[in-house]
């Protein structure tokens, strides 16, 4: 399984892992940790950034209960904590 961060940060969290960052991100909901999503997200979802970063090898059930899926957004994505996101 592939996940996908967007950043302006990419280097940095290459060099040093990923932080939480908490916020709603455009949902109803604050969420704390790292976003990442299913496919690559860009302005249009909100995501801001010219770095891609890509998450591989995980399984997709490590992070099932970090979802954050909305019926306005139809692809998946999840917000796991700093730790299980440097894993991938």
């Amino acid at each position: 399984m592939k996940l996908y961060h967007r950043t302006n940060h990419g280097s940095a969290i290459l060099a040093d892992g990923f932080r939480d960052a908490e916020g709603r991100w455009g949902m109803t909901r604050t969420y704390s940790g790292v976003w990442v999503s299913a496919v690559p997200f860009d302005l249009t979802e909100g995501a801001e950034g010219d770095d891609l970063l890509v998450l591989a090898g995980h399984s997709p059930t490590a992070f099932a209960p970090y979802s954050a899926c909305e019926t306005v957004k139809p692809s998946y994505s999840s917000c796991p904590t700093r730790p299980l996101a440097e894993k991938a």
